[in-house]
């Protein structure tokens, strides 16, 4: 009461008016910090309310942290910062630096960057003329966060924020939740060319949290409470679908077609190869945007480097039907060898392959093939065989069994070699058919 009329004398004694409001807001600063110790609690203070408003999330993969740009509003009462409005109806509310009144030293606990623990910006705060005071002020939250990149380029992360008094205990003043979730105002922008929204960011908040806990410990009594602000955000990045996803299915499946080809063409060896060397600039593609991490890999590069793997093979038994089909072979396959392979050829829709072994003893092998049969060039027979004016000899026809044998034995290998080929493919299909259901919550988001 005393300090009211104080105040009231004052602010009659004022003869000349021209200075209006301004001189009372003066007088009245004045007077609010002129016994003010900012470094005391407010007497009778209950409770500090904090409330959050996130208006970006980033993930920095590479050093493990979560950013968040948020506001933080704090409001609490401090009866030393109270006034008449009678005596000064014309100041509604007063602004404070920071460093002139009492504010709570709430800081984040788990902050990754600890040597800017206490630092804020230097926003001003209200004062109401109830004593009551609001401090909002923008930061830039930097907490570590587990990056779990196994569905990369479609991870999910959990990270969570600690906020509570660095010195203070619960029983100073506590802690109050203004929400039980904090605002998410991430800025969107309309694309007037098509109907979508535009954001600055690749990460989509599928939920948020806040919840108040209570820690005791060890070296004292006293309650600790803090309020944990939990982020649950997930990776938007449509342009992975077309620069990852598509690519690596479109290899696994160029890959098969090495078993399509002729079973004799060199071209299988150079598919395969180039195959190869295209799943290992995209393993180191991805590298490059992949941090490595020694607790999990992601489904996408396990899939691919997998794929390499299989791609080898696929190399490798390319090579070896080549020289199978290719070598000269004096005497052709056993018969129990070529009735299994009859059926074989049946079974894998070879019967191109098993009427030219059937054929090879009635004609002489170069009369019996088409060019397509062939396969392996102009001017070429299956075994590597050229000639200069581009066409083959033929063979002279003979009773004898030992010409019908060394006739039949190519056309033998030649249809080993076909079979090997789709009993390759048949693997090779079913091989990828479990990759893509095992891989397929990257492969087919």
């Amino acid at each position: 009461m005393y300090n009211h009329l104080l105040l009231l004398c004052l602010l009659l004694l004022r003869l000349d008016g021209s200075a209006g409001s301004e001189t009372v807001e003066q007088r009245l600063r004045l007077h609010l910090l002129h016994t003010y110790d900012r470094s005391s609690l407010p007497p009778n203070i209950t409770s500090v309310a904090v409330r959050f408003t996130v208006m970006h999330v980033n993930m920095v993969e590479a050093e493990e942290v979560m950013e968040l740009d948020a506001w933080i509003m704090m409001s609490w009462m401090d009866s030393r910062l109270t006034w008449s409005e009678i005596t000064a109806s014309h100041v509604q509310k007063l602004a404070f630096e920071p460093e002139k009144v009492w504010h709570p030293d709430i800081v984040l606990f788990n902050n990754a960057e600890p040597w800017k623990t206490g630092t804020r910006p230097n926003t001003l705060l209200l004062a109401y003329p109830s004593g009551e005071i609001l401090y909002v002020y923008p930061t830039r939250l930097r907490v570590p966060c587990v990056a779990d990149l196994t569905y990369w380029p479609y991870d999910i992360h959990n990270c969570s924020a600690k906020y509570g008094s660095w010195v203070h205990d619960g029983y100073a003043f506590d802690l109050e939740l203004h929400d039980d979730t904090p605002e998410v105002e991430i800025d969107l922008v309309k694309s007037f060319q098509e109907e979508r929204n535009l954001t600055r960011g690749q990460w989509t908040v599928l939920g948020s949290s806040l919840q108040k806990s209570t820690m005791f410990y060890s070296c004292c009594v006293e309650p600790y409470p803090h309020i944990t602000l939990r982020m649950l955000v997930q990776r938007n990045a449509p342009a992975f679908a077309y620069t990852l996803q598509m690519p690596a299915i479109a290899l696994s499946l160029v890959t098969g077609v090495v078993f399509v080809l002729p079973p004799g063409a060199l071209e299988k060896a150079l598919l395969g190869g180039l195959c190869l060397l295209l799943q290992l600039h995209f393993l180191a593609y991805t590298a490059a945007f992949i941090p490595h991490s020694p607790s999990h890999t992601p489904i996408l590069v396990r899939f691919v480097s997998e794929q390499l793997v299989l791609t080898a093979v696929v190399v490798v038994m390319t090579a070896v039907v080549i020289r199978l089909v290719r070598d000269p072979h004096p005497q052709g396959l056993p018969h129990a060898g070529q009735r299994v392979l009859a059926v074989l050829a049946a079974c894998f829709c070879l019967g191109n392959y098993r009427r030219m072994a059937s054929k090879s003893e009635l004609s002489p092998y170069p009369h019996g093939l088409k060019g397509e049969d062939l396969e392996l060039g102009e001017g070429r027979d299956f075994i590597g065989r050229s000639y200069p004016n581009g066409t083959i000899a033929s063979s002279p026809s003979s009773g004898n069994n030992n010409t019908n044998e060394s006739r039949r034995a190519p056309l033998d290998y030649l249809l080993l070699g076909a079979v090997v080929d789709r009993v390759c493919l048949l693997l090779y299909v079913l091989v990828l058919a479990s990759f893509f259901i095992s891989f397929k919550a990257v492969l087919f988001w």
